[in-house]
């Protein structure tokens, strides 16, 4: 046998110490995220206690915070080229920034958390398979009621009672999907519909109630703890966050269904830090964070490791969506695509009526 060259243990050696760095070696070190800053553009208080706090705490990241009223500004935003990290759409506002190329796909290995979701929220029709979002809370539109506990049975549980030209004063919610979803719903049609014809009935159905409208609302819940009205159109998770130390105020699914409102966080295809933004959605997927979340605000974060983290109220919210889920009393908003400007011709139209009656 012929000795080995010199040049050819030059070659072995560089190997075995290339094979002793992989075996050994310290792993490749992530790149830091201390000293970025995270911006955020959601609705107003729409995160946990203590959300934003413990991701700073354990990244080192700044964290900026802007908010904005309705999806429909939101994806204006978006539109124009405005740069934020994070944004938390609702589901059509989802599916209409995806179809539009405007959020980032997601990046899973950044993301493991989404083991998390439970199997019924992996597949939505807005974005199947969880390609460009997560899921972030999820909530109900029906009835606020202010009503003494010991009248069972003497409740409104139709919607007839809200939208009935006459009647008692009520609040409605300032948002033109759910708010012209629901008329919808109580006509039999559907929320989503883009039917010119639909959103005319609907439009003239709440132009017959706007003299009993006292204003319409963000938020329902203040309002109805205030005495303002003992009736309201509103989010399930507002209703619950006040029936929590006020046992007048409740939570109610019209016999007519519900509509199911999902919330995701997306990436933006403009956002200015697109790896921090990944960990901080990871971060929204870790069970505490997303307890914290929905014991805050009563929107409960679609979260199997939260579930057994949370409070009496959110559980109460949980088995109410299962429960109406089985009944076969729910329907998820859609994006109406070219029949967006028929809805806000009805919406202005609607809301000026209310407003020229203040």
């Amino acid at each position: 046998m012929c000795a080995p060259q010199p040049w050819i243990w030059s070659v072995l050696l560089a190997l075995v110490s290339c094979t002793e760095g992989r075996r050994g070696g310290a792993p490749p070190s992530k790149p830091s995220l201390a000293g970025q800053t995270l911006r955020l553009y959601n609705f107003p208080n729409y995160l946990g206690r203590h959300t934003v706090s413990t991701f700073q705490e354990h990244t080192g990241a700044r964290v900026v915070v802007e908010t904005y009223a309705s999806n429909e500004e939101l994806v204006r935003a978006l539109e124009a080229g405005a740069r934020h990290d994070v944004v938390f759409p609702s589901s059509y506002a989802a599916d209409r920034l995806i179809r539009r190329g405007l959020l980032r796909p997601l990046d899973r290995d950044r993301v493991p958390n989404l083991i998390q979701v439970p199997e019924r929220f992996r597949n939505p029709p807005v974005d199947p398979g969880l390609r460009h979002c997560v899921p972030y809370t999820w909530a109900l539109v029906g009835l606020g009621l202010r009503s003494p506990r010991n009248r069972p049975g003497l409740d409104p549980d139709s919607l007839s009672a809200l939208f009935a030209e006459h009647g008692p004063p009520v609040l409605m919610l300032d948002d033109m999907r759910a708010t012209l979803g629901m008329a919808l719903r109580y006509l039999g049609l559907s929320a989503s519909t883009r039917s010119a014809d639909d959103l005319a009935r609907a439009r003239n159905l709440l132009l017959g109630q706007a003299r009993r409208v006292v204003r319409y609302v963000a938020d329902a819940g203040p309002p109805l703890a205030d005495r303002e009205a003992m009736l309201a159109l509103a989010w399930s998770g507002d209703v619950a966050a006040v029936a929590r130390t006020d046992r007048e105020v409740r939570f109610v699914v019209p016999r007519e269904g519900t509509l199911l409102y999902l919330d995701y966080a997306c990436v933006p295809r403009t956002a200015p830090s697109p790896q921090l933004a990944f960990a901080f959605l990871n971060h929204l997927l870790e069970p505490q964070i997303a307890a914290d979340l929905t014991n805050s605000l009563m929107f409960p974060a679609p979260n199997d490791g939260a579930r057994k983290l949370l409070s009496p109220q959110a559980q109460w919210l949980w088995g109410l969506l299962e429960a109406v889920r089985d009944q076969g009393r729910l329907e998820m908003i859609r994006d109406v695509d070219e029949a967006q400007p028929l809805y806000e011709a009805v919406w202005q139209q609607v809301r000026s009526r209310v407003e020229a009656r203040r």
